[in-house]
């Protein structure tokens, strides 16, 4: 590619492949939930490759050793027509004279194209490359034929018999393994008839996640279970994980509390007595359960001196029930460990997120002695840029498990949960996590990354669709419309924080296409009506006929358009979006106030309006200066300060219009009273170390007219995280007033309690201090601040 072509192009392009080719194990035909081995032995002459880049894809995930040593994991998860790959550069010195070897251990979830690598030398030359002159074979130490938790992880049964000793060592004889067959070329375009598993190759746009070790925080309990098999679904090992034990009497589970760090050996060993006494009824598993203080995403490795055909299984939740360890209800993440004799570490391939561990020893007859058990935490490697300090303990609370919340959802890519769906949702990232990022680690990259992958996966009929890291989409009548309206709102915020207008400039086009997908639903008063699989939150609402939550995001985001429309020099689409708004605003109040209450009804169907009031439509009104100054008036003493009108609560992603309304009206007192009231009372005080998906870990209020039923809760959802970036750019009504930060407007508000502020812009903190009453601000060089006129004055709540 010459560099006018390379100019062209705003966003990462593909390397020039030049004879790699795409390789799979030769006699595999789309294995399910499968392992693969690859290898392939070359020499280096005495001086030369001083440096090695390695270039590498996987189907799925891989990881890549040299001469034993693991040199890198990958990869960010896709969908085939935007395929990453990894560059890796060799560490000095790990190249031998002489021999050498690279070997691959992948993991194909659904197809069976393998692996892609290209090694390079300091000029460039090619070294190595994937072709048919590779080793490869199916890993026969990992079973297939195991539970799928969700779409991307299944239950990892390993069994270290079963693994060839230094298969990744250049002196490990492969001759009994089959030549490679090749799949096919990289290519651009369309697939070719050799069935090249990607149609595009774009290089990793991120940083790899940081890896830290964790030691358990306590020991849980230890208990003996009876070992029963589990013949009905021996593909799962959450119900055999889930059983409740007693106290441990016939097996041994000795020194457990040296687990809580790698200074002392644990001891554990099945029951023996039924061998020789035949009155003796079962076998007794120990088992033990380990606390690592907070939610993390990580690996578990266990070291320790194994006995062959002893197994190890392990399981991973969140939370207890009913103070006892349960993966058998909801998210059955588990492990299964088969010894061999001797000394071993086990790491799992896949990562977990978990709190609590259970580690339960079966076929032990002669004892495991484990040497360490630790987490390896892996997220994303965010620097905390951004902070919130105040006198407030509970408002300090409250921030630290915000922030910590939304790295626990970043890894290669942003997800709403680690422990459920891990899936990149596109409502809860761009209304949510992106503005959380920025504020708390001032990163651009990962949501550079969803903002591509998410825009770059546009159906047809204009639609976002709901989740996009991987994979097909689901069904448009099953696409979430709002989701793509907040994407709009994400790729503004985006524009605005890092001023990099060509986001603006290739994405346009897709803006125009949601607008337009909106367009087919306006009625004649200029709002939308009937539009299909709306979500604006999990609560019970009426969304038929003219939606007022919807309605109010269309008004606010139609502002934006407006914007990115003026830039562009799209007269067209700004007067669009101007008059389509003018039309909203001078018809929403008539069309959806109930006059008895002077509030905001649900929507407004068949001609007729829903009088009932939730705080989603009152919310969106009084953000989006949707109703005349008395309405708004109403509406904060009906709803917030004298709470006499009875209306459906908004859930955690929800309040993020609230929180944001009620500081855009001038009561941040309201909005600290509703973060100390709902975060704090209902998350800290019951000790959360990360934000909940809904106000309760066991129930939601989903149910037919809001009715309670219990339901498992992730305690580790970023879309709750909202108050992270509100105490941030809030208490010092921090405003970008050009794109980029290079203007910044700021109202601090002068509090009772004093509190210090961290706002990182591209081009440097802002510090806000207010102590005493005294306002102190620091702004970096090429920041100008404008200091606008302070709210009133915020009053402590009791």
């Amino acid at each position: 590619m010459t560099q006018s072509d390379k100019d062209l192009h705003d966003f990462p392009i593909s390397r020039s492949w030049q004879r790699a080719r795409w390789i799979r194990a030769a006699d595999e035909r789309k294995p399910d939930n499968a392992f693969f081995l690859f290898r392939k032995q070359f020499t280096r002459e005495s001086g030369a490759l001083d440096v090695l880049k390695v270039f590498v894809s996987a189907e799925d995930r891989y990881m890549l050793w040299l001469n034993g040593r693991l040199i890198g994991r990958g990869l960010p998860p896709s969908d085939p027509d935007f395929k990453y790959y990894d560059e890796l550069e060799v560490p000095s010195g790990l190249l031998a004279a002489g021999e050498n070897c690279l070997a691959a251990l992948v993991y194909a979830g659904h197809e069976t194209y393998g692996l892609l690598l290209e090694a390079v030398d300091s000029v460039g030359e090619v070294v190595v490359a994937s072709d048919a002159s590779w080793r490869g074979c199916r890993a026969a130490a990992w079973d297939a034929n195991t539970l799928r938790v969700n779409g991307r992880v299944a239950q990892e049964f390993f069994d270290a018999r079963r693994l060839p000793a230094d298969w990744q060592a250049s002196t490990f004889a492969d001759s009994v393994w089959d030549a490679c067959r090749e799949a096919g070329p990289v290519m651009w375009g369309r697939r070719s008839k050799l069935r090249s598993p990607a149609n595009r190759l774009i290089p990793r746009e991120i940083p790899f996640p940081r890896e830290t070790p964790q030691y358990p925080y306590a020991v849980t309990y230890t208990e003996e279970c009876l070992d029963i098999v589990n013949r009905r679904r021996p593909d799962d090992l959450a119900p055999t994980l889930s059983a409740v034990g007693s106290e441990i009497e016939h097996a041994r589970a000795e020194n457990v509390a040296s687990l809580l760090s790698d200074a002392g050996d644990a001891i554990f060993a099945c029951s023996t007595a039924h061998q020789a006494d035949p009155a003796f009824d079962g076998i007794y598993d120990p088992c033990v359960v380990l606390d690592f203080g907070k939610v993390l995403t990580g690996y578990l490795e266990l070291e320790l001196e194994g006995t062959a055909g002893g197994v190890i299984e392990i399981g991973y939740v969140e939370r207890l029930l009913n103070g006892k360890f349960n993966n058998a209800i909801e998210v059955s993440y588990a492990d299964r460990l088969t010894m061999r004799d001797g000394q071993q570490t086990f790491r799992s391939f896949f990562w977990k997120s978990f709190r609590y561990v259970k580690l339960r020893f079966r076929n032990c007859r002669r004892p495991v002695t484990v040497r360490a058990c630790r987490a390896i935490s892996s997220t994303y490697p965010f620097e905390e840029k951004g902070a919130f300090r105040s006198d407030d303990t509970l408002l300090n609370q409250v921030f630290e498990i915000c922030r910590y919340t939304i790295p626990l959802c970043c890894h290669d890519f942003i997800m709403d949960t680690p422990w459920r769906e891990q899936n990149q949702w596109t409502g809860d990232t761009a209304a949510v996590i992106l503005p959380g990022i920025y504020a708390c680690f001032g990163d651009t990259k990962l949501a550079a990354k969803f903002l591509r992958q998410s825009g770059s996966s546009q159906l047809p009929l204009g639609l976002i669709p709901n989740h996009t890291h991987t994979g097909p989409p689901p069904n448009s009548d099953r696409m979430i419309r709002d989701y793509s309206l907040w994407w709009i709102y994400g790729l503004w915020q985006h524009y605005r924080y890092t001023g990099e207008l060509r986001w603006i400039h290739e994405f346009f086009p897709h803006v125009v296409r949601i607008m337009q997908y909106n367009l087919h639903f306006v009625n004649d008063h200029g709002l939308i009506e009937d539009i299909p699989t709306i979500f604006i939150d999990h609560v019970t609402l009426n969304k038929r006929g003219e939606n007022a939550a919807y309605n109010g995001l269309l008004y606010g985001t139609l502002d934006i358009v407006a914007q990115m429309a003026r830039l562009k020099g799209d007269s067209y689409w700004q007067e669009k979006a101007e008059t389509w708004r003018a039309m909203i605003r001078a018809n929403f109040q008539d069309r959806l106030l109930v006059r008895d209450c002077g509030c905001i009804g649900q929507t407004r169907h068949n001609g007729v309006l829903d009088a009932s009031i939730c705080e989603h439509a009152n919310a969106a009104a009084l953000l989006w200066d949707l109703v005349a100054p008395e309405i708004a008036e109403s509406i904060i003493k009906g709803l917030f300060e004298e709470k006499t009108v009875s209306y459906i609560e908004a859930t955690p992603f929800a309040c993020s219009v609230t929180l944001r309304a009620l500081a855009h009206v001038g009561r941040l007192d309201l909005a600290l009273e509703l973060i100390r009231e709902r975060w704090g009372k209902r998350m800290v005080e019951k000790g959360a170390s990360s934000t909940y998906e809904e106000w309760n870990m066991s129930g939601s209020r989903r149910g037919a007219r809001g009715a309670y039923y219990g339901l498992f809760r992730s305690l580790s959802h970023a879309w709750s995280a909202v108050p992270a970036e509100f105490l941030i750019r809030n208490l010092i009504g921090c405003e970008i007033l050009e794109s980029g930060c290079s203007k910044v407007g700021l109202a601090p508000v002068e509090t009772e309690f004093d509190y210090q502020v961290t706002f990182p812009t591209p081009r440097g903190p802002i510090v806000v201090k207010n102590t005493g009453g005294t306002i102190d601000i620091q702004a970096p060089a090429g920041v100008e601040v404008v200091q606008k006129a302070a709210l009133a004055n915020v009053q402590p709540v009791s």
